[in-house]
């Protein structure tokens, strides 16, 4: 662009070539990196017309020319920022209402814990990870979550979820994973644990919920639970997996409640 302005180019049509310049400047570098950009390139385009017009490289009559030039350059620069500025803008709100609705679609609203399509991803890439040969599952269902419901209500029912949740969160380590599974129900995911540590971890959980019960609207309610664990250590169907976790669980439920199966 020095060159065209310095020579004029062909027919002395070179400066009108500045026009692409901005535009161009503001899609690839951005709003505030664009606008520094412009500033030195219209410092460059003046001192190229100023060396035309002293040393005669290029003769464009009076200043009239060089200075419609920049000036509607400026002008077109200007309209090029507030078009990126406004669509650099929306693109950053579609990014946060896309991230956003991921979000959704991924954490159970209630409890703030991953829900079951979260969760069943996490469980296929377990499946799918020879790193992790061993891994077990426990899913967990409140005791007469109904009677709850039924004596208390469900606002506070859903207290009693969001205090659960909070409670087996506590619990966990690094690497495992608790998510609401549905209703009452939640899904352990235990990486590189076998049935024996997931059951060291049921019976710190039992122990936990013993020691907290729910305190809410001056009620004291005492929740107890029952697990089911299954430990995966094949290929078999995810779908599989679960409903020998499930199996166990209600094995659990007809043994009394407030209890683990494995």
């Amino acid at each position: 662009m020095f060159y065209l302005v310095l020579t004029g180019g062909s027919h002395g049509t070179g400066p009108l070539w500045i026009y692409v310049v901005a535009p161009i400047t503001f899609f690839i570098r951005g709003f505030k990196k664009g606008i520094v950009d412009i500033f030195f390139f219209v410092l460059v385009m003046l001192y190229a017309f100023y060396l035309a017009s002293t040393f005669q490289f290029t003769d464009y009559g009076t200043l009239h020319f060089p200075s419609r030039i920049i000036l509607t350059f400026i002008i077109v620069a200007a309209l090029s920022g507030l078009y990126e500025h406004f669509r650099q803008h929306h693109s950053e709100k579609l990014t946060l209402l896309a991230q956003k609705n991921e979000l959704l679609a991924t954490i159970d609203p209630l409890t703030n814990l991953p829900n079951r399509r979260s969760m069943m991803a996490k469980l296929a890439e377990l499946k799918s990870n020879d790193i992790n040969p061993v891994f077990s599952i426990i899913l967990l269902d409140v005791d007469d979550f109904k009677k709850i419901n039924d004596q208390y209500g469900h606002f506070v029912g859903d207290h009693a979820l969001t205090h659960l949740a909070g409670i087996f969160t506590q619990q966990l380590t690094h690497n495992d994973l608790v998510a609401r599974w549905g209703g009452e129900e939640f899904l352990f995911v235990l990486p590189n644990k076998d049935k024996a540590k997931a059951l060291q971890l049921t019976d710190t959980l039992h122990g936990a919920l013993k020691s907290q019960p729910l305190h809410i609207d001056g009620y004291t309610i005492s929740i107890t639970v029952s697990m089911g664990i299954a430990e995966i250590t094949d290929s078999s169907a995810i779908e599989r997996d679960i409903q020998h976790a499930d199996a166990l669980l209600y094995q659990a439920k007809n043994s009394g409640k407030n209890r683990t199966c494995a």
